[in-house]
């Protein structure tokens, strides 16, 4: 289970990432930025859009500590990279220097928070989706499908009742996050129904599939 964010050490540093800190991040590789920095949405993370001295933007992550290992976030860039190679439409983080390497990370006392550089990608919803959108859709989902099953990522959790059934509510319990009023009540029904599903999840093949995909 992943660490709750305010006793990870470096929580406090994480929420005083600086315009300058993280220019300085993302030209580690020779970039230059013009000071034009938009913070952008994020759930977790923390994310900024910047533009290069080319007129060019790129986005950097800065990944919010204790959630994934080093090793779990490099099984996340290769299947971005994988799906980028097979010429599936996706923003794959860019090589921060020499040898390919996507993820970096911050020195000093902000050691142990990592990144990564993206290209700003453009996108768009339509009100409604025509025949051939939805073809297009489900042939890009298909090949991602086909992409995650051919490589691995064994730093990555299984979705499965284990995993984010009972782990999660055991994380709840243990730190005192539920109303004591509903704490037992949560408690069994959390347990009821990963009794009831965990056997349809026996035996069943997994592959790698891509978490943020919002169609």
């Amino acid at each position: 289970m992943n660490t709750p964010f305010g006793q990870h050490p470096l929580a406090g540093r994480f929420n005083a990432l600086d315009p300058a800190m993280v220019a300085a991040a993302v030209e580690v590789d020779g970039r230059r930025t013009t000071g034009r920095f938009v913070v952008l949405n994020s759930y977790e993370n923390r994310v900024y859009e910047l533009e290069l001295d080319d007129g060019s933007r790129v986005v950097g992550k800065f990944y919010r500590p204790g959630r994934w290992s080093r090793d779990a976030l490099l099984d996340e860039h290769d299947f971005l990279l994988d799906l980028e190679e097979a010429e599936v439409p996706v923003a794959a983080p860019l090589e921060l220097d020499d040898e390919g390497e996507t993820l970096g990370e911050l020195t000093g006392e902000a050691a142990g928070i990592h990144y990564a550089v993206y290209p700003k990608t453009r996108g768009r919803v339509p009100q409604e989706f025509d025949d051939d959108q939805l073809v297009q859709l489900g042939e890009w989902l298909a090949r991602l499908h086909d992409v995650g099953a051919a490589g691995t990522a064994e730093h990555r959790p299984a979705l499965t009742p284990a995993t984010y059934g009972r782990a999660n509510l055991a994380f709840l319990l243990e730190n005192g996050v539920l109303p004591d009023a509903a704490r037992d009540g949560y408690a069994f029904t959390v347990e009821a129904l990963c009794d009831r599903i965990e056997p349809l999840f026996r035996d069943v093949p997994t592959h790698r599939i891509h978490g943020d995909c919002h169609p």
